[in-house]
């Protein structure tokens, strides 16, 4: 049965990303209940394999590392810091169709975000996330490859299930709208024997089921740049496998042309097959392999229904091996 205080999971996560095209959903980026493991660090390693017999193929590794501290609490109020750091490596810089862009052999992307968040008479909430945000490869190198972003939350329970969730950001680099304040609604609610979880709103939705004690599926979109599904079975004690499939698009500001709207954008799809496993009460590890397609490069000032031309990869097979450990 999904507990109540599993609503707060998505809330400052999705906020961060919902009014940023091109950046991705990050599942760390909430606010915990005091008395859990909220202190986080996390890394990992993917690595997608070329094929020698197509011209298209390109290795490609990530490395990214993630963490969470909470760096002051009081009864009603919690204060952290959370970093993100990622690093893409091509085994080869490659050219856009008709143009003259090069994609780099290294890209980066380098977050720092601060939370705050307050609980409020009648179970009322007000969060403040700030962000400072540089997908670049050559981050934070000036003020035309670095994002600012300040979003506000307040949560109003409409009943011990439901919540009504307003939102306002700024952001300096979304790609519509930059420097102007943005309203955002959300709305969550437990149902099905409090079961299922869902949290709906614009431009986001995320659908959670738990029928029983083993098994777990769940939906998220963040339209347009990221669609994810899961279907998850504990099969032996703590032990999960499951089976996901994925698209996302990536955004990044390139030095050379960081004077114009444009940003370079990496789109793929994948399907995956992995087991989660708890190596100690505090560490514990994530391993899955799989099939990534529809792979392409393009620039332009927005991912939605660009008509660039675009620099189409070979598909190929991966790894992907994570670490996490809560203190």
């Amino acid at each position: 049965m999904m507990k109540k205080n599993k609503i707060a999971l998505l809330i400052c996560t999705i906020s961060l990303s919902s009014f940023s095209n091109g950046y991705a959903f990050e599942e760390s980026l909430f606010i915990p209940q005091r008395g859990s493991k909220h202190n986080k660090l996390s890394a990992s390693f993917e690595h997608l394999f070329s094929d020698q017999q197509s011209p298209s193929s390109i290795e490609k590794t990530t490395l990214s590392g993630n963490a969470t501290f909470e760096v002051h609490a009081k009864e009603k109020q919690s204060h952290l810091i959370l970093t993100k750091a990622k690093h893409h490596s091509l085994s080869q810089a490659l050219q856009l169709p008709s143009s003259s862009v090069t994609i780099p052999k290294q890209l980066w992307d380098a977050k720092l975000n601060y939370v705050f968040k307050a609980q409020l008479e009648d179970k009322k909430s007000f969060s403040l996330l700030t962000s400072i945000h540089s997908p670049s490869d050559a981050p934070f190198s000036s003020l035309d490859v670095t994002q600012f972003q300040t979003i506000g939350i307040y949560q109003l329970p409409q009943s011990q299930t439901e919540s009504l969730w307003l939102f306002i950001e700024y952001s300096t680099k979304r790609s519509f709208l930059p420097h102007i304040p943005l309203p955002g609604v959300g709305y969550s609610l437990l149902f099905l024997d409090q079961k299922a979880f869902a949290f709906l709103g614009i431009p986001f939705a995320f659908i959670s089921y738990r029928p029983d004690a083993h098994w777990s599926v769940k939906f998220f979109t963040l339209f347009p740049t990221l669609y994810r599904f899961e279907v998850a079975n504990r099969f032996y004690g703590p032990f999960q496998a499951y089976i996901s499939s994925a698209i996302e698009t990536e955004s990044y500001f390139l030095k050379d042309h960081s004077k114009n709207k444009d940003r370079l954008y990496f789109s793929k799809k994948n399907i995956l097959i992995g087991l989660r496993a708890p190596l100690s009460q505090s560490l514990s590890v994530d391993v899955n392999g799989g099939y990534t397609f529809d792979q392409k490069y393009f620039e332009d000032h927005s991912s939605f229904l660009s008509k660039s031309s675009k620099l189409y990869l070979a598909s190929q097979w991966g790894a992907t091996f994570n670490l996490d450990y809560r203190f």
